[in-house]
């Protein structure tokens, strides 16, 4: 950080910088924020998203959607939270947007059944391999063509 163009480094505290001062006209702050990638996990208390993480970079939310997954479902991808999200090369179709590669785990469903429980605690799903999957910024999503989209996504 840069006040006044004198390096500062004042500490954040729990995630939050605080600068207490007596404001002048013409005073600069440059603040130098990163804006590397990185995985949020969701509250407990949150039913729906319990177990879950999303991706952020910088201010920005991104999700994943079928059109960057062809012939997968959302809810079949798993996640890799310990590794580092990768940012990829921009997208024309969204206005040169920065998509992020997500590294993760495909899997399929072994049932064919329409019933979606197991009565002896087998798992319905195999791993298909491992790859990674495209994700953009929330703001972005469905302006290519339908499908669907998730935050929140399965971790390994």
């Amino acid at each position: 950080m840069e006040l006044n163009g004198e390096r500062h480094d004042p500490g954040a505290v729990h995630g939050w910088l605080q600068i207490r001062r007596e404001w002048r006209q013409g005073d600069e702050l440059v603040l130098e924020l990163p804006l590397r990638p990185r995985f949020t996990h969701a509250d407990p208390r949150v039913d729906a998203d319990r177990g879950l993480v999303a991706v952020e970079r910088g201010p920005l939310v991104y999700c994943v959607e079928s059109v960057d997954q062809p012939g997968q479902r959302l809810d079949d991808i798993v996640i890799d939270p310990g590794s580092q999200p990768v940012i990829g090369d921009p997208v024309p179709a969204l206005g040169g947007i920065t998509p992020l590669r997500l590294a993760a785990e495909r899997r399929r469903r072994d049932s064919t059944s329409w019933w979606p429980y197991s009565s002896d605690g087998s798992s319905l799903e195999s791993p298909t391999g491992r790859g990674t999957v495209t994700a953009i910024p929330y703001y972005a999503w469905g302006n290519r063509e339908p499908g669907a989209m998730r935050v929140w996504l399965r971790m390994l």
